[in-house]
């Protein structure tokens, strides 16, 4: 299925949590803009302030070289996530992008 995706013509593509990026984005044309995959359950609403903050570092510096790619939760942030969750994410985009 992964090759009928990459060949469709779309512009952007979002991909689940179950993707790994650090495979899927060598293999996506720089061309179409690459969102990914934070999961809104595991991290989000279930994981700690440390754990999105991890998660987001390890798949930023994985992306990093990619032009196209958005960090971007999968499914959007459930309105029971924790605050400090939110906002050790964004902390986290912030902190990486302010280091490149």
């Amino acid at each position: 299925m992964i090759d009928s995706l990459l060949a469709a013509d779309t512009d952007a593509s979002h991909f689940c949590n179950a993707v790994d990026m650090a495979q899927m984005i060598p293999r996506i044309s720089e061309n179409i803009i690459t969102l990914g995959n934070i999961s809104s359950a595991e991290q989000f609403r279930s994981g700690t302030p440390d754990s999105v903050r991890k998660m987001a570092f390890d798949l930023l510096s994985m992306c990093a070289e990619y032009p196209n790619f958005i960090i971007f939760s999968w499914r959007g942030i459930p309105p029971s996530a924790p605050w400090e969750n939110i906002n050790a994410f964004f902390a986290a985009v912030k902190e990486s992008h302010s280091k490149s």
